[in-house]
């Protein structure tokens, strides 16, 4: 069966519509359902007993509160139950549910998670977001495709060419040797340190990064939001002039003999694979990423009080999370952020979810 599946706004499974007055009773019926089934949430697995777990909070408790701690996500509950609904009906159809994976991007895209756009100009994305269709494949692995050969289509095996440092040691060691007085490295080591002390969970996904690589990111991500033919045959335009005009000569082609729908897909696969969530051209051009002065990272599951130090020791600050609502992710945090951009000399760029720059001259750190 193709792991991509429809997805609505309706109930299609008549045990969570008949239980839908009772949120509780909605997730119990929902874990019955997919029972020893694991899917795999932004890299959290969770299963029906999950669920009934969830399902057993207090009515005294918060369940969106309850739902981002036991999934250890920013989960927005409806969004997430609709979901539930669609993926149990999928399996229904024969979907192997255990091989379900969705990538924290198409969660933020359909409205299972929040969305940075909610929390930074409050607009509003409810499940399904305007998409008819949900892509479950899981994300191959790397370490298993062959890097692309010359003028080969566009798809993931291009992720494998123009690498970056490999895990987080070596990534934090090519900032320290690009910059020898620099301190980034150490501020990024001093804060990741912090919070998983504290029991967040902290990806480092790239650092340095070859300008070869930063364009293939963004013809990747821009191609695969293309609406039509001829919006995707402007972009294939542009991206072979740019691939001129920066001097890159990048041996690929941009489009499939098979159609735009196609070519679509594959740079959807090719964009999930570099775990790229957003571009521009201006990025790709002139990213920090090329001179050593960013880092994409990720820390969730924060806890309800989280305590900071700055790098240099001399100010802590500890921030109360424990309402209801709060998304207990660190990029979804602007209270949390300003402080950190004030302390560690950082800049969040708010709507390139993983995306922060050193803006520091020179800085104690203790």
């Amino acid at each position: 069966m193709p792991f991509v599946i429809k997805i609505n706004r309706r109930w299609d499974v008549a045990e969570l519509r008949d239980s839908s007055v009772d949120i509780r009773q909605q997730i119990r019926k929902a874990g019955e359902l997919l029972g020893t089934w694991q899917i795999d949430l932004a890299g959290s697995i969770f299963t029906g007993e999950t669920l009934i777990k969830l399902s057993q909070t207090p009515k005294s408790e918060s369940m969106v509160r309850a739902a981002r701690e036991i999934l250890r996500r920013p989960v927005k509950l409806h969004g997430f139950i609709w979901f539930l609904d669609d993926l149990i009906r999928a399996g229904r159809k024969g979907l192997h549910a255990e091989a379900v994976s969705v990538t924290p991007d198409r969660a933020r895209r359909v409205g299972i998670f929040v969305h940075p756009k909610e929390v930074f100009n409050g607009s509003k994305r409810r499940y399904p977001a305007r998409q008819r269709y949900l892509n479950l494949e899981p994300i191959p692995d790397v370490v298993h495709i062959e890097p692309a050969k010359n003028w080969s289509t566009l798809g993931p095996e291009w992720a494998m060419r123009y690498l970056n440092p490999e895990g987080e040691p070596p990534m934090l060691t090519a900032l320290a040797e690009q910059n020898p007085s620099g301190t980034f490295h150490l501020r990024l080591n001093k804060l990741f340190s912090q919070l998983r002390a504290q029991g967040t969970e902290v990806l480092l996904d790239s650092t340095l990064r070859s300008p070869a690589r930063g364009y293939l990111m963004w013809g990747a991500y821009i191609l695969s939001r293309a609406r039509s033919a001829k919006e995707l045959r402007y972009l294939v335009k542009v991206l072979d002039q740019r691939n001129k005009e920066w001097g890159l000569r990048i041996p690929i082609r941009w489009s499939l003999p098979q159609g735009w729908q196609e070519t679509r897909a594959a740079a959807q696969a090719m964009a999930e694979t570099y775990s790229v969530v957003f571009a521009t051209e201006s990025g790709a051009k002139n990213s920090n990423h090329y001179t050593a002065l960013a880092a994409d990272f990720s820390a969730v599951n924060l806890p309800r009080k989280l305590t900071l130090e700055s790098p240099d020791g001399s100010i802590k600050q500890t921030f109360d999370l424990a309402h209801a609502d709060h998304p207990r992710d660190l990029s979804l945090s602007p209270e949390i952020i300003a402080w950190i951009e004030k302390h560690f000399y950082f800049e969040k760029l708010p709507y390139d979810y993983p995306h922060w720059n050193d803006v520091a001259k020179t800085q104690p750190i203790n």
